[in-house]
């Protein structure tokens, strides 16, 4: 802060961010000090006592679901951080600073013989509490019978600043209700937690949800003795 910048011996300084160098970086506890340049009084706080904050590399991890179309599909979202003082890596913690909406959610429709799922045929809805959270579609199926409702969507949490729009050929938009497509999606403005998944530089996560795979040829079972 430049001395010109104290007003009644108050200095405000610039914004100041910190970050990891590699993202695979157990937690840190870091504290902030004003020390004053060489030549100056010598004054400064290093023989204070600083507030510290303990400091953890995050990502949001969101994992691929397939189920009925005639239910509703629960998706995993995951805030996890990198440990390796009681575990080997990443895992969930707890999280009091992360907040996350359904509006946060992109939707990708693609166009393809075997897709049928129109856009916004199918709505998420945010649910749980960090660090375990869960995007729940609901079903494309309301009628009996039903036909053509089978299908995928691609769906990302946008981690960034602005609406992610067209990415590699696929149109993005939010999907907070059934019907036509919702506009963009929020960003939720928190690049921190974005991670290198593809080994190409830090993306935001995606995962697959598609309607009509079935981990058994059974829905229902019933067992009467």
């Amino acid at each position: 802060v430049a001395a010109t910048g104290f007003v009644s011996g108050v200095g405000i300084a610039p914004a100041a961010s910190y970050t990891f160098a590699a993202k695979a970086t157990p937690p840190a506890t870091i504290r902030l000090r004003a020390r004053e340049p060489a030549g100056a009084d010598g004054v400064d706080s290093s023989t204070g006592i600083e507030a510290t904050t303990n400091i953890r590399s995050g990502r949001v991890t969101l994992v691929n679901a397939y189920g009925s179309e005639l239910l509703a599909l629960p998706m995993a979202a995951r805030i996890e951080f990198y440990d390796t003082v009681t575990s080997t890596g990443w895992r969930t913690g707890a999280d009091t600073c992360t907040s996350l909406t359904s509006a946060n959610f992109a939707y990708s429709f693609p166009v393809n013989a075997s897709n049928n799922l129109a856009a916004c045929e199918t709505a998420g809805t945010l649910s749980g509490s960090n660090p375990n959270l869960a995007l729940t579609l609901s079903k494309p199926c309301t009628g009996v019978p039903c036909a053509g409702n089978n299908g995928w969507a691609n769906v990302a949490l946008n981690l960034g600043s602005a609406p992610l729009g067209t990415v590699a050929g696929e149109t993005y938009g939010r999907c907070t209700a059934v019907g036509a497509p919702g506009g963009a999606e929020t960003p939720a403005n928190t690049p921190w937690l974005t991670f290198d998944w593809l080994g190409t530089g830090a993306t935001n996560p995606k995962a697959r949800a598609t309607f009509g795979v079935y981990k058994s040829p059974l829905i229902y079972r019933r067992e009467n003795y």
